[in-house]
């Protein structure tokens, strides 16, 4: 769901709208709360009313923090879109999860019990990264189409203009 919302991100803000993220950041945010508001009341009516009840302040500083923290997420989300590109957002999505495991099952002692597959996981993550940076890369590096290469330009004659080839006949 995430990697269409990319997709449909990275052509809305480059096409003729020129959304910036914060505006889509206003535009979608409705949206996804009309989208998630029935969903919650039927499944978590009973614990919130429960927690309101027994801890409100609490309650509303957790509610009120999540929103914020969601909303510095999508408007980085969407500027991270705009600047490498809705496959290059996933990628990076990627890398960071498993940073994020990696750092915490270090952090905490865990990574003994690590099995092989899990290291090689990180292992086809990192590197997947590194081969998808290194061909954007080279791709960028490539003459467009039409314009000649370095060996094709140090292989012509150099072409001199003589003095006496300008200079009209007497």
């Amino acid at each position: 769901m995430q990697s269409i919302q990319m997709s449909v991100t990275g052509k809305v803000m480059s096409g003729k709208s020129k959304l910036n993220s914060f505006q889509m950041t206003f535009y979608t945010g409705p949206v996804a709360f009309m989208t998630l508001l029935v969903p919650a009341m039927a499944l978590e009516q009973v614990v919130f009313a429960e927690a309101l009840a027994t801890k409100p302040l609490a309650t509303v500083g957790f509610l009120l923090g999540s929103c914020c923290v969601a909303v510095v997420y999508n408007v980085v989300l969407f500027q991270s879109v705009h600047t490498l590109s809705s496959v290059g957002t996933a990628i990076l999505g990627n890398v960071k999860i498993v940073c994020l495991l990696f750092l915490s099952s270090l952090i905490l002692g865990e990574l003994k019990g690590w099995a092989a597959n899990q290291f090689l996981g990180c292992f086809l993550t990192f590197g997947a990264a590194w081969a998808y940076s290194y061909m954007k890369v080279m791709q960028k590096r490539r003459p467009p189409p039409g314009l000649p290469t370095a060996e094709q330009v140090a292989g012509r004659p150099e072409r001199t203009t003589d003095s006496r080839q300008l200079a009209p006949a007497a």
